[in-house]
Parts: C-alpha cells; structure tokens; sequence
C-alpha cells in the first residue's frame, strides 16, 4: 500500500461541484492537458488511499458502501489502482 501512497503524491485531486477530477504532477506541476474524472466508486477508492488500509480492506469498505459483489468490488479496486499507476507513469 505504500505504494500506491506514493503515487497518490504524484497526482492532485480536487472535488469540483459533485465531481472528483485528478491531474497528474509532471516536474511538481499540474499538468492540465491531463485530467481525469472520477465515477462515484473511483472517488470513494481514492478517499479511502491512506497508507493504512490495505487493497483487501478498501475492498471490504467498497462492498459495504456499494451496491456490487466481491467480484465486480475487486476488480473495480484493482482496476482503479492500475490505471492510477498508468497516469504517473
């Protein structure tokens, strides 16, 4: 997890409106011809980023908090974090 704690500091989120949008840092800078929006469960994944929880217990917390199975949870939860590491790499 600590991991992903460090490529969560390569990328600056902000909440506009009701909306979660991430841009990635180039030089410790934004790059605004790269912003991503995020659905509902992408922001809660990304909230829940804390270099505590592991991807097992963000998991556990998508499942209660959503309306999905263990299946579609996990592979939402693994998605998000590879296309996460794709933006800063």
């Amino acid at each position: 997890m600590e991991h992903i704690n460090q490529i969560k500091s390569k990328v600056v989120c902000r909440k506009i409106d009701e909306e979660m949008v991430l841009v990635p840092l180039v030089n410790d800078v934004a790059d605004m011809n790269v912003i991503y929006t995020l659905n509902e469960v992408a922001a809660f994944i990304w909230e829940q980023i804390d270099g505590v929880k592991s991807i097992e217990d963000i998991t556990k917390l998508v499942l209660q908090n959503f309306d999905t199975d263990a299946q579609t949870a996990e592979k939402d939860v693994s998605d998000f974090i590879r296309d996460l590491n794709q933006i800063v790499n």
